[in-house]
């Protein structure tokens, strides 16, 4: 295995939107476009992923010698059983960007990868032969700070790391209708709105969301499934190119957008 501080062409910073985890266990539109972003880019050293569902106080990076899948107690867990990444040791990785990130990063000895990394990766990288590592969410920041946690990660792309964050730029579970064959509007509306930010380039208003007009408020009624958007939008760097290499809404109120930033 290379290591994880050698110099290469940067990596793409990557931002998707993951659906309910049921839907990952068969192939579908937006499984099929995850694998092809993996086949458009380079194989990476290692993958850290940054998950909504991983919120922690203080920031947490997993370090394990063999991965499991964490999955939260529901109905549907004994399914998610199916959903396995078992990566290679990641260790040595995970004590080398704690030690070069600028801020305080424990190693976390305990935690699996969760729905929002391991479903994702099962379609993107389903050899599961690449280290995976994933970074907590800590919850004592604020949006521009998660935008500058971004910044200081940065320097992953360059080490051919592949960070991958996870989660939604639009989701209102309150308003999820598991038989919708159609986009709620105000879904619409807030998706193209983050959307025009995204191309304009215009991240202050995407940092200050809650400014933003109300359909955009209503899908993002909590922040932890739009914090790793930030994280993506920090890691950019001035010749990137921006695209949206997955479109979609899912269950009327989920974006299923995926914003990917690579070196032109």
């Amino acid at each position: 295995m290379r290591q994880s501080y050698e110099k290469h062409a940067w990596q793409p910073a990557l931002f998707i939107g993951h659906v309910a985890p049921t839907q990952t266990l068969s192939g579908n539109r937006y499984t099929k476009a995850w694998k092809a972003i993996a086949e458009d880019i380079p194989t990476p050293n290692a993958i850290v992923c940054i998950s909504s569902h991983w919120v922690t106080t203080g920031a947490r990076i997993t370090a394990l010698a063999t991965h499991r899948t964490h999955h939260s107690a529901s109905p549907v867990a004994t399914r998610l059983e199916s959903i396995h990444n078992p990566a290679p040791d990641a260790r040595k990785i995970a004590r080398h960007i704690a030690e070069n990130v600028p801020f305080e990063l424990s190693l976390d000895k305990c935690r699996g990868l969760d729905h929002g990394s391991g479903a994702i990766l099962r379609h993107m990288y389903p050899e599961a032969d690449i280290p995976v590592l994933q970074l907590s969410l800590d919850t004592t920041l604020n949006e521009e700070e998660h935008y500058l946690r971004g910044q200081q990660l940065r320097f992953l792309r360059e080490e051919n790391i592949l960070v991958i964050a996870s989660g939604n730029v639009v989701q209102n579970l309150a308003l999820f209708d598991q038989q919708a064959l159609l986009a709620h509007p105000w879904a619409l509306v807030a998706d193209s709105q983050i959307a025009h930010c995204l191309v304009q380039g215009d991240i202050a208003p995407l940092i200050d969301y809650r400014s933003m007009r109300k359909e955009v408020r209503m899908g993002i009624p909590t922040p932890a499934h739009f914090w790793p958007l930030l994280y993506t939008l920090g890691m950019r760097q001035d010749d990137d190119m921006l695209d949206f290499p997955v479109l979609g809404i899912s269950h009327g109120s989920t974006s299923m957008r995926a914003v990917r930033l690579r070196t032109r």
